[in-house]
């Protein structure tokens, strides 16, 4: 299934270290449904949408937003992604789509930075935990202890952000791969890093693992508020980005921008070499 991802909106309560689509200027609290729906119009048949942001509990009409996108003869498969707002807003639609949420920060020591604070998560939904140096650590260093109070639960995933300073992961890179090698339930085709190192990591044995997505990105996006169409929700700022429009969405689908993406040539991920079915959603072709 083609999936692309629609950002609603940068406006967030939150200012998280790896997120690159964040503003707190230029965005409204309200979708635009009239385009919204023209954005839709404008996919492939039996497509899946992510909707994201931003922090998408903060839409001011996100059930009409919501109603929209569901009542879309094309949209066969939703997911939203928030950082723990939509989940308190208590919106009844939510057991109905594919739920995903930016549950903790950080970790301490012990301690555990929560977006908010409790563990009394629904099961059907899915929680994620951004690995950190300090959450790396700490999670080996106090395995018996996370493990008693439930944070390696099957709907837990641990997640490697890109850090929108360009922080380099060297200093843990081989705590991470513990890590990874300790976890069962590693979402590893969506764990995709932007590696900023110096040229000694050019070197490492891990380059023969690049991860280029210059054709068909994993993660094409469509901009509601700006109007525009997105190469890459890794990394929004550095995406290109075109109007949208019927002949900017053809080109995307069938990876018609290619020649001007090159930024992704940093982009590795903790798999078994190159993984080509991570690109096999954007097999659609108009």
């Amino acid at each position: 299934m083609y999936f692309i991802e629609l950002i609603l909106t940068r406006e967030c309560n939150k200012s998280c270290y790896y997120c690159t689509t964040h503003s707190s200027n230029d965005y409204s609290k309200e979708v635009d449904i009239d385009f919204l729906k023209y954005s839709l119009d404008l996919l492939p048949d039996e497509i899946g949408v992510e909707l994201t942001g931003g922090e998408i509990g903060l839409i001011k009409n996100i059930d009409e937003v919501y109603e929209t996108i569901k009542n879309n003869p094309k949209i066969k498969h939703i997911i939203a992604l928030s950082n723990g707002m939509l989940r308190k807003l208590d919106v009844d639609w939510l057991k109905e789509i594919e739920y995903w949420e930016h549950l903790i920060d950080v970790i301490k020591g012990r301690e555990i930075v929560k977006f908010y604070d409790d563990l009394d998560l629904e099961q059907n939904h899915k929680y994620i935990i951004v690995t950190t140096k300090s959450t790396t650590s700490s999670l080996l260093a106090n395995w018996s202890h996370f493990k008693r109070i439930g944070l390696f639960r099957p709907n837990f995933f641990y997640k490697l952000m890109n850090h929108k300073s360009r922080m380099s992961i060297q200093s843990y890179f081989d705590n991470l791969c513990l890590l990874y090698s300790r976890l069962e339930n590693v979402y590893f085709q969506r764990m995709l890093i932007h590696y900023y190192a110096t040229k000694k990591f050019r070197k490492d044995p891990y380059k023969n693992k690049k991860q280029l997505c210059q054709k068909y990105s994993p993660n094409p996006f469509i901009d509601i508020q700006k109007k525009q169409i997105g190469h890459c929700a890794i990394n929004v700022n550095d995406s290109i980005k075109v109007k949208l429009n019927k002949s900017n969405m053809k080109k995307m689908i069938n990876g018609d921008f290619s020649d001007d993406v090159n930024y992704c040539e940093s982009c590795y991920t903790f798999d078994n070499g190159i993984n080509r079915s991570m690109l096999n959603n954007r097999s659609y072709k108009q």
